[in-house]
Order: C-alpha cells, then sequence, then structure tokens
C-alpha cells in the first residue's frame, strides 16, 4: 500500500491512481501530521522525494525524530534527483558572466560570482564545503538513492563511512514501455527539451553551436526546434534574433511527444544533470542524442559511436561537426537509430521496480 504526502498543490498535476490516501502537510506543522499517519497505516519505509535544499537543516532531523517515537520500524529513504555536489558544478567563465548581466539581488549575485570562481578555480575544496550536507543526508537516512552507479565515487570520496547507505537506481522510462518507437516519418529536426534556464541547460551553447551550423557549415534544411519555457528564454530569443539564426524555433512549453516523434537528434548541452529523461525517451521515439561529458550518468544512456555521441565538454566546433556529419550523411542517423534500444534495458519499469525490491526493500 502506498501513500502520498506533499505540501503543494501542482495546477496541472491530476491525482494519481497508486496512492490510497493524499495527506496535505503545511510548515512547521509537520510533526502533528505525520504521526498519526504513520502510526494509523504502520508505514515501513518514508521516501523523500524533495529538492536537497529543502532535505537538510529542517525537514531530515524532524522526520528521524517523528518516525524513531511514532513508527521505529519505518525506514527513511532519500532520493537525490541530481548529480551529488551538483552545487560545485555549472559554473564557467561564460556562466558567472551572464550572472554579473542579470539584474536583481546585487548580494546574492555577488555570492554566487565568489562561489562560482571558488568552484572553478578549486573544484576539489567547493565539494569538501559542500561535503557536509551529504553527511547530514547520511547521518539522518537509512538510505540514499542516486541515480547512477557512477555517481557513488562522489560519497567514496567525499562523504566518510556512508557506502553502506547509498545505492544507485535510475528512474523508470515513463513512454513507451512496450518498446522502442520506429518512425519512417523522421524530419530535419534537432530537438531541446527542457526549462530554458542558463544555470543547469546552457541553451546559449546550444545556440551557439547552431550558429556555426548555420554560418560555417552553410546548412539550411535542417532546424533546431527547443521546446520548453523558464527565465532565461527571453535571453535566447534576443541572442537567436541578433545573430539572425533563420532555423531555429521557440515551440514553449508543449506535450513533447509529437516533437519526439518527428526529431531526428536530441541534443542536451547541460551543465550537469541527474539522470536526464530525455535523452532515455528520445531514444525511445528514435532520436539519436548527443550530448557533452559533463554529467557521469551521460554514459549510462549515450555509447559514443554506437547509439549517439557523446562531446567534451564547451567544445562547439567538436559538437557542431558530429551534427553537420549527422545531417550531410542521413544513413548514419539510420544505423544508429538500430542501435537505439542498446542502453534501454537498465529504464524498463520492471527492471526498476527490481533494483529497489532487492537494493532498498530487500526482498
Amino acid at each position: 500500500d502506498t501513500y502520498l504526502v506533499y505540501y503543494d498543490e501542482i495546477d496541472d498535476a491530476q491525482p494519481s491512481a497508486h496512492f490510497l490516501a493524499r495527506y496535505r502537510l503545511t510548515r512547521h506543522q509537520e510533526e502533528d501530521a505525520l504521526k498519526p499517519i504513520l502510526q494509523k497505516h504502520q508505514i515501513d519505509y518514508l521516501i523523500l522525494q524533495v529538492p536537497l535544499a529543502n532535505t537538510t537543516f529542517y525537514l531530515l532531523p524532524l522526520l528521524r525524530q517523528v518516525i524513531d517515537s511514532a513508527c521505529p520500524q519505518c525506514q527513511l529513504i532519500h532520493c537525490i534527483h541530481t548529480i551529488p555536489f551538483a552545487e560545485t558544478k555549472g559554473f564557467d567563465v561564460e556562466y558567472i558572466r551572464h550572472n554579473l548581466r542579470q539584474k536583481g539581488n546585487a548580494i546574492w549575485m555577488l555570492k554566487q560570482t565568489v562561489w562560482g570562481v571558488t568552484c572553478l578555480l578549486s573544484p576539489h575544496g567547493a565539494k569538501k564545503l559542500m561535503s557536509k550536507r551529504y553527511q547530514y543526508i547520511c547521518r539522518y537516512c537509512d538510505t540514499v538513492v542516486l541515480l547512477s552507479q557512477r555517481f557513488i565515487h562522489y560519497f567514496d570520496q567525499y562523504v566518510p563511512n556512508a557506502k553502506s547507505k547509498v545505492v544507485a537506481i535510475p528512474n523508470p522510462a515513463t513512454y513507451l514501455p512496450e518498446g522502442v518507437f520506429q518512425s519512417v516519418q523522421k524530419r530535419k529536426e534537432v530537438l531541446f527539451v527542457g526549462r530554458m534556464d542558463e544555470s543547469t541547460k546552457r541553451v546559449s551553447k546550444l545556440l551557439k553551436i547552431w550558429e556555426i551550423i548555420e554560418k560555417e557549415y552553410h546548412i539550411d534544411d535542417w532546424k533546431l526546434i527547443l521546446v520548453g519555457d523558464g527565465s532565461d528564454k527571453t535571453d535566447y530569443q534576443r541572442y537567436a534574433t541578433k545573430h539572425a539564426l533563420n532555423q531555429v524555433s521557440f515551440c514553449g512549453k508543449q506535450d513533447p511527444t509529437p516533437y519526439f516523434q518527428s526529431a531526428s537528434i536530441i541534443a542536451l548541452t547541460s551543465a550537469y544533470e541527474g539522470l536526464p529523461m530525455v535523452l532515455v525517451e528520445g531514444l525511445q521515439h528514435g532520436c539519436i542524442p548527443i550530448a557533452f561529458n559533463t554529467f557521469d550518468s551521460v554514459l549510462d544512456t549515450i555509447t559514443d559511436g554506437r547509439n549517439g555521441a557523446v562531446i567534451p565538454n564547451n567544445d562547439y566546433k567538436a559538437f557542431a561537426a558530429q551534427l553537420a556529419l549527422w545531417m550531410k550523411q542521413p544513413d548514419s542517423l539510420s544505423s544508429l537509430r538500430a542501435q537505439a534500444s542498446s542502453n534501454l534495458k537498465k529504464f524498463d519499469p520492471a527492471a526498476v521496480c527490481q533494483e529497489w525490491n532487492r537494493k532498498v526493500f530487500k526482498k
């Protein structure tokens, strides 16, 4: 039996039939609400699915206290949905300059700039500073679930004595559980799906790559389709207009399914990711993925040269050259598409359930 406890309603969210009951919490009144829920239903596992910033110095000790006093058999499970030590990643000279150009709280921008320079000049030192957050998580939780086995080394290196609590389980694929989409109607389209957010997604880099495609390779029969919305979308639109990028379309927030179905290539230039399902979903729809090698789990999805391409970080010319090669040799895309399912078995919902049973529920 599964129950949902949550804080805020989401406007377009639909109630899930998987939960027997739903309980809404009020901040700073969680203890009084949670105790009767745990006791009434004799909960065995409390699985925390919230951003890191909301879990550490307030919520975790509270949950531990409630569990220990009201339902001692219950285990506290923390799922981390991004790469560990994401707080130290994504800072380069371009992003620091982007931050300095923004209008807003001057003190916040100064702190971000100082932290960004620290992460850029001393990535190891920055991780050491942030390690206390992860030590705190391991102190209060029984199990910490990461999205990739490739992430565990961060805990080995920076979180002493945590290895016994850390496991890796990927998110399940949500599209087309019966298999990989096969389409003969693929168009000459490169697709981006995600937030228009420079701090993580770095769409500015994709636009700069596309500028090379249009201006240096003179490819004008392919389009770059961007699906999503966010705080930096207007800046990206200005860049595309200023640099006369004629084959770029901003589609806003949309159901991505028809775009996956028509696109030939899915592109990602993120500073970091946990496990980007957009690459998995792209492969399921026959979109060939290309991404910067900025997060360990990219290799869980893409086998370079077999079902897509992994490009060294910030190498715009290499990224553009690979795109141009595919665009000029469409048969190469067909051969890669034939291997699209090679890395997808681990994301099958049944396989993911087995991993949860084996590693967390000990069944």
